[in-house]
């Protein structure tokens, strides 16, 4: 299927609770879902920015019109390699892109991927127990450094006691895995156009420890 026809969409969602959220921000984040699971990513992310907005300036406004789209030549390179691998060892229906806990382990960011023969059992959470072939290698996200900093302050600190820094986190979870989405859409779209061999295998994108998954 050609990714120009196709939906990105949400496999499953969870998200994290907003104190004492009101109506408002339940339906955003209702809206957000909707928006990534019919394949309007780009507004979703508009919108989660548009709610960080609202909360009285922190560091974590820095992640407010950035994107980590600078990666996409080493993340088509990266699944390129991976998938030459893996696929001398496997028959590759789907690929697990993994970011690693990004809120704990705060001096290095990174993604890995999984191969499965099978298609891709969403249901099954224990998915990187149950792959047929994991990366060798990590790649390193890089362009977040001020964020990654926030966040090692937020959990040494205490931040999270300020409801202002605690809620300006939470967007910020989101927008951190909606741009990683954003940037596996590209080079997703990237391979499409080579003709590369993983154009058609199907690649579900998350970060450890949520459930907000896209797949392209």
């Amino acid at each position: 299927m050609s990714i120009s026809s196709m939906n990105t969409k949400i496999i499953s969602q969870t998200w994290k609770s907003i104190p004492n959220p009101n109506t408002t921000e339940m339906n955003t984040l209702q809206d957000i879902e909707q928006l990534v699971a019919s394949g309007n990513l780009p507004e979703a992310i508009v919108m989660a920015e548009e709610q960080l907005k609202l909360i009285p300036t922190t560091e974590f406004h820095d992640i407010i019109g950035k994107d980590l789209l600078h990666h996409v030549p080493t993340l088509v390179r990266y699944i390129s390699d991976f998938y030459a691998v893996a696929d001398e060892e496997l028959d590759v229906t789907s690929i697990y892109a993994s970011m690693n806990a990004f809120t704990m382990e705060f001096k290095n960011w990174y993604i890995e991927l999984f191969a499965f023969e099978e298609y891709l059992n969403t249901d099954n959470k224990d998915w990187e127990e149950d792959y047929d072939y994991a990366s060798e290698h990590k790649m390193r996200i890089k362009g977040f450094e001020s964020l990654q900093e926030i966040f090692e302050r937020f959990m040494e600190e205490e931040l999270h006691r300020d409801q202002h820094y605690f809620e300006a986190s939470e967007w910020t979870e989101y927008l951190v895995i909606m741009r990683l989405q954003e940037l596996f859409l590209k080079a997703k779209l990237v391979a499409e156009e080579q003709n590369l061999p993983w154009q058609t295998v199907s690649i579900i994108v998350g970060a450890q420890d949520y459930d907000l998954l896209s797949e392209f």
